[in-house]
């Protein structure tokens, strides 16, 4: 039975110290993201992004009000989500998943920098925010 404490106590710490890592990452992200509001203008997230919570955009002084997750589409891929999105040129940032490949990312990076939207990638953790 001591074994099983020391196996859970390890994988315990494993995840702790996953979660404290992906917290640091997202700290970082949400700092870079209060640096592009501008006015009217709006962050969006992905549906297979992050959700970010009250606490983390309060912290980094980004205004709830000026947030949205954009809905998943039926018929639409994340890639041409984000790419109406960087489009409508509503938005000062947009984040978007790692899943998407790298070519489309690639196009995505390109428009962006065309329309003057931040546009940043990030692995889903839908399960740390939900």
């Amino acid at each position: 039975m001591l074994s099983s404490n020391i196996t859970f106590t390890q994988t315990t710490f494993a995840h702790e110290a996953m979660l404290e890592e992906q917290h640091n990452v997202h700290s970082e992200l949400f700092d870079q993201l209060a640096q592009t509001i501008r006015s009217n203008q709006w962050i969006w997230f992905t549906s297979q992004s992050i959700r970010p919570s009250l606490q983390q955009l309060s912290a980094s002084n980004i205004p709830v009000n000026q947030v949205i997750q954009l809905k998943a589409s039926a018929h639409l891929t994340e890639f041409e989500v984000a790419r109406k999105a960087i489009k409508s040129g509503n938005a000062s940032a947009l984040v978007v998943s790692k899943q998407i490949s790298k070519l489309e990312q690639n196009i995505l990076r390109d428009l962006s920098d065309e329309i003057g939207c931040q546009l940043f990638f990030i692995d889903s953790a839908k399960s740390f925010y939900h």
